[in-house]
């Protein structure tokens, strides 16, 4: 096995030794990661499984394992009983899913995977999501396994949608995302009243639909 020294500035000093404590490995496991992550595109895709239809079966997945951002602690319990019935879900609760280093992730990560019902959700979700993965083209493609065998739907959006988002956006409060409200139109086309999400943003979603419940 070779050695390799190298020599770095103090930030990047800094910032190394922040990866080490935010994933418990040693320097040179970060290093070999980061040489790993880097590889051409398109030697990252033959790793990935083939999309077979009606695969069920666990596989092992291509997760991200940056630090979790600042500012996204774990507030509440949740996620603990799978049900059978459908429910929506978010863009947040999506990305905790795919990212390892979330506070919520292990919890999520168990009951999505035994989850019995559909989990709706809507394009502009994944979109945000798959923006959100660029750090790692693996599990952007992890995503698109799951949309294919449908552990994520997309259902489309009949034309009375964009009469429940107008109706929304003129209400201030909820100008702010379009993709919160693509969500709720979500719901209320397929009468959905539990949503996954994480703690901190269920406030949002109930003030537009007060009889919505987090899992």
């Amino acid at each position: 096995m070779g050695m390799l020294t190298v020599r770095l500035d103090e930030e990047t000093e800094q910032d190394l030794n922040n990866l080490m404590q935010a994933q418990d490995l040693s320097r040179s496991a970060i290093i070999k990661q980061l040489i790993h992550q880097s590889q051409p595109h398109h030697e990252q895709a033959m790793e990935q499984p083939k999309l077979t239809q009606g695969e069920t079966h666990q596989r092992s997945r291509h997760l991200l394992n940056h630090p979790t951002p600042v500012g996204l602690p774990n507030r509440g319990e949740a996620f603990s009983q799978p049900t059978s019935f459908d429910v929506l879900i978010d863009a947040g609760a999506i990305l905790s899913f795919y990212n390892s280093n979330h506070p919520d992730h292990t919890k999520l990560y168990r009951y999505i995977e035994s989850f019995q019902g559909k989990i709706i959700t809507s394009s502009c979700c994944i979109a945000e999501v798959m923006w959100a993965l660029n750090l790692d083209t693996r599990v952007q493609l992890e995503l698109l396994t799951d949309l294919h065998q449908e552990r994520f739907v997309c259902p489309e959006w009949r034309s009375t949608a964009y009469l429940d988002i107008q109706r929304m956006l003129m209400v201030p409060p909820y100008q702010s995302s379009f993709t919160d409200l693509s969500l709720m139109a979500m719901g209320q086309q397929h009468h959905l009243e539990h949503i996954i999400c994480l703690a901190q943003d269920f406030s949002r979603y109930q003030s537009m639909n007060p009889k919505l419940k987090r899992i």
